[in-house]
């Protein structure tokens, strides 16, 4: 019975081969995930509607400012998304765009006023609702093909290396 404890580098190759898992789950994946959303947010850029609607004075930043794509583990999963709108930035109404928004009444705060392109001043207007516009959707379906290709592109290319690095370390 041969013995592979007394064959040089064996231990160094064993422990290449057990960090590849998690170096192609955690780097590879993520990076490959990252690669396709990336595709979509390029074909939902030029969809996003812009200025449409009324300004929100409190916002420091329109709704195209806001489009970007982040990735994130949640266990063993790795999510890419697309994301639109930032609270921070006073841009709530991505989810309005998106979904639309029923007719309803608007009306001021704190015993106030809303004013009105004109100059007309109210205590409350009715909104007659905003069709949805569901353009990330749109993005998503006609970048799908290219999406996918980026990303096995990336895995591919990651992967070669990854190996040529193992390789060079266990040799």
């Amino acid at each position: 019975m041969a013995s592979y404890e007394h064959v040089q580098g064996v231990d160094e190759v064993v422990k290449c081969l057990l960090e590849f898992p998690v170096k192609f789950e955690q780097n590879i994946v993520r990076g490959g995930l990252r690669a396709m959303a990336v595709v979509v947010q390029t074909f939902a850029r030029p969809l996003v509607p812009v200025g449409s609607g009324v300004q929100h004075p409190g916002a420091s930043a329109s709704l195209v400012d806001t489009l970007r794509v982040s990735t994130r583990r949640v266990g063993r999963e790795v999510i890419a998304s697309v994301k639109i709108g930032d609270l921070r930035k006073g841009v709530f109404y991505s989810r309005m765009v998106l979904g639309g928004t029923r007719p309803h009444l608007i009306r001021a705060r704190n015993q106030g006023a809303l004013r009105l392109a004109g100059g007309l001043i109210v205590k409350s207007v009715q909104h007659p609702g905003a069709r949805a516009n569901p353009f990330l959707d749109m993005a998503f379906n006609a970048s799908r093909d290219r999406a996918v290709q980026a990303g096995f592109d990336y895995v591919t290319e990651r992967t070669k290396k990854l190996i040529a690095e193992q390789g060079a370390t266990a040799a």
